[in-house]
């Protein structure tokens, strides 16, 4: 009898053991998927509600490194596309939540956007708008039948969000890239040429 339990415990230990290392490898795997050039953060959803430019959806964000959180919040006016068109066009706009500190948030998004020649941006704000391309919705990041910002597939479908946001009157862009089932997000680089111009503008408001 303690032989069988002694083999029925070898067992389910084995078990135990494959099925970890099964799951080491698939998020080893998620991680080559992540995109590069990226700044990740965590959000929240606060709240959805329609209205006659399409659905107002707003998240919290918050970034926690080296003792450091910055809070801000995001606000994306969220259309739906046209028949044979998955790209829509809207608004959007950054707020300033306190308290906040965005010190490494800003460090990493500059490293991240590849700027060099970061001016300090002319005034704080509580509020900074936007305007967007709605690249696509419930979409899934790695190989598919299309790319959309750099990382993600409309085919298989997901989660994600994935936004191409102006600032500055067009003077600079980056991705936007959001998940809120696994409460996810982050700033993408969509070309070193905008990395000064948008983060002294996310400056302003972070």
């Amino acid at each position: 009898m303690h032989e069988i339990v002694k083999i029925a415990l070898i067992g389910i230990a084995v078990i135990c053991v494959g099925v970890f290392i099964a799951a080491c490898r698939k998020g080893s795997s998620a991680e080559k998927l992540t995109s590069a050039g990226s700044v990740y953060f965590n959000i929240r959803q606060l709240s959805a509600v329609d209205s006659s430019e399409g659905q107002v959806v707003t998240w919290l964000g918050t970034h926690n490194k080296s003792g450091k959180e910055a809070r801000f919040r995001i606000e994306l006016t969220l259309k739906e596309p046209k028949q044979g068109n998955p790209f829509t066009f809207g608004v959007g706009a950054f707020f300033h939540e306190e308290p906040s500190d965005p010190a490494v948030l800003l460090e990493e998004i500059t490293q991240a956007l590849e700027a060099k020649q970061v001016r300090p941006g002319d005034s704080r704000t509580n509020k900074l708008s936007f305007t967007t391309a709605i690249l696509g919705r419930n979409l899934s990041r790695g190989p598919g039948k299309d790319l959309l910002a750099g990382s993600f597939t409309s085919d298989p479908k997901g989660d994600w969000i994935a936004v191409k946001v102006f600032v500055a009157d067009g003077e600079g862009e980056f991705f936007l890239n959001l998940n809120s089932r696994k409460g996810q997000g982050e700033f993408s680089i969509k070309d070193p040429e905008y990395g000064d111009v948008v983060v002294r503008e996310l400056a302003k408001v972070l």
